[in-house]
């Protein structure tokens, strides 16, 4: 990554967000060391996936370089920066070291003697034994064979969480299907190639298909969901966007990729019931994916509903307040760099709740209602939980939901032979409901259905209000 983008990366965020300045101190250095794109993300570590050498080595540093470590996994090796191993003692002790503590504390932890580590580190020896002194008492331990035993617990403890992330990646449901309410099935379907697809599956089996394409923030789905889709008699089929409510980023390496990548997914889910005409729901940023999938199936569409549509692609003025204008710049300009940001986000976001959430509280303003489906996610440590799953384990995603935002064309819409209906939230503060008219009526030749009671998040009861609206309405138009 290039000094101008750094520079760019570092900018954004001070404008997006309230970074701390030893946060953005840690962010540029971060950007100072990225590569290649990570496989997925601890916590805020890079993580890359090596296969497995021919030497089997039982002890789990296997090389250092100036800022990465490489360990070893059960199915794999992997890299990341040398820092987390320093960061594990926090949580596993409560007690940070200095830069110099934790440099020693890796250095005994890779089989280094104290000569060697000063050496390297170029200092004297009696430096570095003060230091083991500090070290011993932080961590509990008086001998050098105990700390390396200890470091060796935690690099074991650090290998295995990782391996655990990383094949809960490859498994599919297994990590979010704890916040899955009884009666909602979900499973995973192969497409073309290689591409697994996961979705959700709620409502009788054997009702009315309909295809719902969720947000970046997947809506919380309760059992007052399930009972509305058997209520409504709908079969809603879910298709979960690659890299969404997953540790993994996803391979696709640009935007026409990724979305041929959902439009098959969606193909092979609707193949599962059939393949007939139904009706696609867009959630927010789905639009984009929405038009896509009926250009390429035109006679598999009977209806577009387009709900609280992201329309605007950063064209409408900005409000200081929403994060997503600024990214929408940002990615424009350099969507690599703003990737970076968000990546650092996220870390930020999950090392601190009480930050994550003034953050989401910050992106939707003054509307009461959004306030009031926040105080939801945050009530409960188990949907405070879902909420933290569903943003930071969809980084991927949420890099395409705001390139599907500025992808989404009206043009293109309006272009389709099939009825479309928008619907819009009359107390949304994150996108102005009177450009949305002007849109719909000028491009599209009707009027946007103004949703009273209704905000920008869609879920809880705005969603279940509009599913009602769009069983009644349905029948109008076929």
């Amino acid at each position: 990554m290039s000094e101008m983008d750094r520079d760019e990366a570092v900018g954004f965020l001070t404008a997006a967000v309230d970074e701390s300045h030893d946060s953005l101190v840690r962010f540029t250095d971060k950007l100072a060391h990225m590569g290649e794109a990570p496989a997925f993300w601890l916590r805020d570590f890079p993580v890359h996936v090596r296969a497995k050498g021919a030497n089997r080595c039982a002890w789990p540093i296997l090389a250092r370089r100036t800022y990465w470590m490489t360990i070893s996994g059960r199915a794999a090796d992997y890299e990341l920066p040398r820092r987390a191993l320093a960061e594990a003692t926090v949580t596993l002790a409560g007690t940070p070291l200095t830069p110099a503590e934790a440099t020693l504390f890796e250095d005994l932890a890779a089989g280094f003697s104290l000569e060697d580590s000063a050496q390297e580190a170029g200092v004297a020896v009696t430096t570095r034994r003060k230091q083991v002194q500090r070290v011993f008492r932080k961590l509990g331990v008086s001998s050098q064979v105990e700390l390396v035993a200890l470091a060796s617990r935690w690099l074991h403890d650090l290998a295995g969480e990782i391996g655990d992330l990383h094949q809960s990646a490859s498994k599919g449901w297994e990590p979010y299907a704890r916040f899955l309410p009884e009666g909602a099935r979900h499973g995973v379907l192969c497409s073309t190639g290689e591409t697994a697809t996961r979705y959700l599956d709620v409502g009788p089996v054997g009702g009315k298909p309909v295809m719902v394409l969720h947000p970046m923030v997947f809506p919380n789905i309760g059992l007052e969901e399930v009972a509305l889709c058997h209520d409504l008699g709908w079969r809603a089929l879910w298709p979960i966007r690659p890299g969404c409510l997953s540790t993994a980023t996803h391979t696709s390496t640009g935007w026409e990729a990724h979305c041929r990548e959902v439009v098959s997914g969606m193909a092979a889910l609707h193949e599962m019931i059939g393949g007939g005409p139904i009706p696609l729901m867009s959630l927010v940023s789905g639009g984009a994916y929405a038009t896509a999938y009926a250009e390429t199936y035109p006679e598999r569409v009977s209806r577009i509903d387009l709900v609280s549509t992201c329309f605007s692609g950063g064209k409408s003025s900005s409000r200081d307040i929403y994060f997503g204008e600024a990214f929408l710049r940002s990615v424009r300009q350099n969507g690599r760099m703003a990737f970076a940001a968000v990546q650092h986000l996220a870390g930020s976001l999950a090392r601190h709740r009480d930050y994550r959430e003034k953050t989401a509280r910050r992106v939707f303003g003054d509307c009461e209602i959004d306030q009031a489906l926040l105080d939801e996610d945050f009530g409960t440590p188990e949907r405070d939980d879902r909420f933290t799953f569903a943003t930071l384990h969809s980084m991927d995603s949420m890099r395409y939901d705001y390139m599907a935002q500025i992808k989404f064309s009206w043009r293109r819409a309006a272009a389709l032979p099939i009825p479309k209906v928008f619907w819009h939230g009359a107390e949304d503060r994150v996108h102005n409901a009177d450009d949305l008219k002007r849109l719909a009526q000028t491009v599209m030749g009707a009027p946007a259905r103004i949703l009273p009671g209704t905000g920008h998040l869609t879920q809880g009861a705005p969603l279940r209000d509009i599913f009602r609206r769009i069983a009644a309405d349905i029948p109008q138009t076929g």
